[in-house]
């Protein structure tokens, strides 16, 4: 699943924020077959946490920040992040709020989200939205990867379809 949003993106490298990561899907999962990429997985459980500095520490990954508190709190800096990602967060409105606020302009948001989320948050206003892509083996999970408003010139309902 984590895998799955690099054949709908390019995540070779930049700076991407996983939001609520738990175990740390997707953020860890795209660090290690993306080793250019910075990841700050971001996880106010301090157990998760421990558990991702374990596995940070057994791999020897560099580039990977574990910030132990909720995203609102994490004090990432203003206009700095090239990707946002969440799994199974749940209030994609207050994230995406924050994402307007540490994303660059060109950033994008990558969410796993069920069918009636995915429509939900295509009209939530600041963004653009391609065509949810459903997840392989799965019969209700899609992937939403959305910019910001301001970085590309609004399309048909804000969304456009995969190419391919």
């Amino acid at each position: 699943e984590s895998f799955f949003a690099m054949s709908l993106i390019s995540l070779d490298f930049g700076r991407l924020a996983d939001a609520g990561t738990g175990a740390g899907f997707p953020g860890m999962a795209l660090k290690i077959v993306n080793p250019d990429l910075h990841v700050i997985l971001i996880e106010p459980n301090k157990k998760k946490c421990a558990f991702l500095s374990e596995v940070q520490r057994a791999l020897g990954l560099g580039g990977v920040e574990i910030c132990k508190t909720t995203y609102q709190e994490s004090q990432i800096n203003p206009n700095s992040i090239d990707f946002i990602c969440s799994r199974a967060l749940g209030d994609h409105r207050k994230l995406l709020h924050w994402s307007e606020e540490v994303a660059k302009p060109e950033g994008r948001a990558i969410l796993w989200v069920g069918g009636e989320d995915s429509l939900r948050i295509a009209n939530y206003p600041g963004w653009n939205w391609k065509l949810p892509a459903k997840i392989p083996e799965s019969s209700k999970r899609f992937i939403l990867v959305g910019s910001r408003s301001n970085s590309v010139p609004r399309e048909t309902n804000g969304m456009t379809p995969y190419p391919g």
